[in-house]
Formats: structure tokens, sequence, C-alpha cells
């Protein structure tokens, strides 16, 4: 039985018209527009008039971070606590948050998230920063999905994409008692394949998953340290059970420096996630 499982999964992935092939098409075309990507930005020289008023700095990052899950029928609560910092240094800076989020499913291929968040963060040696946001956002799926394993939702096929819309109202309160808030829209494109299972939902699963998304001001912009243009994610996962996974990211972010100076910064970061559902 064990054998005959292991020829029909290589004939699902080496069939050429088979349905292996078809649910890897829109993986192909995902890393191919995050290669270009890549390559265009990397291939693309600075102008004199950039090079002089907004010079690239480079910043190394750890990301880490606990996400509890609690799924309820047609919907799902999120907690997420996370830290981050790019180590010593007389540039250090340091950020902790928390979120809450709530997921509505009204359609099988869509989602609904509401979302709080709460930061605090160590701009610089003179200067501490406290975030409220409210954030509300729509993610596009496709394949359609269902409910499995105490409503936990996967896709019906093996590859899995979508596209997440969001909205957010970012407020910022600062050391020396100023105050200032904006408007920011973000668009992000993710698609994520197991390995070695058929389904995200058996446990032992290994995965990967990577997006892509772009984030958009609306009006003037509020002063920090890293605000955010482009960021590219890659990496994956480890459903160990259905209480525990496990992942790890690197990720790839263009932002600008608007507190101090308007320069631009490229980051690197390493995102550790624990992911507890219970």
């Amino acid at each position: 039985m064990r054998r005959m499982e292991g020829n029909r999964a290589t004939r699902f992935l080496r069939s050429p018209g088979g349905p292996g092939a078809r649910a890897l098409r829109p993986a192909f075309v995902v890393v191919a527009l995050l290669v270009t990507a890549l390559l265009g930005d990397a291939g693309r020289p600075l102008s004199a008039q950039e090079d002089e008023e907004s010079p690239d700095t480079r910043s190394t990052q750890l990301w880490l971070a606990y996400q509890a899950f609690r799924p309820l029928n047609n919907k799902r609560l999120v907690l997420h606590f996370e830290g981050r910092t790019n180590g010593p240094g007389d540039d250090a800076w340091a950020s902790i948050d928390g979120r809450t989020r709530v997921d509505f499913y009204p359609l099988p291929w869509l989602d609904v998230y509401p979302e709080a968040l709460l930061r605090y963060t160590e701009e610089t040696q003179d200067l501490d920063s406290f975030q409220a946001t409210l954030r509300g956002g729509v993610r596009f799926k496709v394949p359609s999905t269902q409910e499995v394993f105490n409503f936990e939702r996967v896709p019906l096929q093996r590859f899995d994409f979508g596209v997440l819309l969001r909205l957010e109202w970012r407020n910022f309160f600062y050391s020396g008692g100023e105050t200032d808030s904006s408007w920011r829209g973000r668009i992000r494109a993710e698609a994520k394949f197991p390995l070695n299972h058929k389904s995200m939902g058996e446990d032992k699963t290994v995965y990967v998953r990577g997006d892509a998304e772009a984030f958009i001001p609306l009006g003037d912009e509020s002063p920090e340290t890293f605000a955010n243009r482009w960021r590219f994610r890659l990496g994956g996962g480890y459903r160990i059970t259905f209480t525990w996974r496990v992942e790890a990211l690197g990720i790839w972010q263009q932002s600008r420096n608007t507190l101090e100076e308007d320069f631009k910064t490229t980051e690197f970061m390493l995102s550790l996630r624990l992911r507890h559902y219970f």
C-alpha cells in the first residue's frame, strides 16, 4: 500500500498534464515574478540625485514570534506576540508588539480580518515610540477552501494561493510628547505548498511558503525608523501536530527612514515563529 501511494505521488508531480503539474503552474509564476522583481531592483542603477538625497543603508534583524490560534465555527481567534531587533551597537533599536485578530470565513474563497496592534519601539538612544494600529483586510483565495480538523481551513488542492488586501490606521506617540497618525494600504500575493503530503491538514507535514507585499502610504507618512515599501518572504514550516507548528522565514525588505533623514534602507531578516493551536 505504501509503495502504491508513492507511485501515485510520483505520477501526481511528474505527469505533464496531470493535476500536480496544473497545481504547480501558479507556483512557478509566483517564483518567476519574485525573481524578476529582485533582479530588476538589484540591477537598477541609482541616479545621481537618488544617490545624493537617498543614500542606501543596510540592516540585519532577528524577529521572534509566538502565535496562538483558536479555531471556532466559521472564524478563528489569533493572538500574536513578537520581538524585533537589529542587535547591539550605536544604531541599535528594538521593538515588542502584541496583536489580536479575528478571522471570519463568510465564503469559501474569502476571508475577512479585523485586527488591532500595539507596539513599543526604542527607535534611537534618545527616542522611543508607542504605536496603536487598527487594521482591516480581506483575502481572496484560489482555490476555494474547506473546514477540517476542528474547523481548520485547508486548501482543497495541494497548492494554496491568495491575495491579501489591507487598510490600516496607524497612530504614533513619541517620548518627546509628539503624536502622529497616518493611513496605509497593503497588498500581498502569497503561496503555500506541502512537500511530503497532499494536504496541509496532515500532521508531520513539511511545507514551503512565500509572498511579496507592497506598502502604499495614503497621504503624509508618520516619522519612523523603517517606513516599509516592499517586502519579500520565503521559507518553510513543519506541522508537528495539530497543536504545534514551527516556521522559519528569510525576509528581504526595502524601507525609508522618515524619522531623522529621508534615506532608503535595505533590510534582511530572519523570522522564527512558534504557532500554537488550541
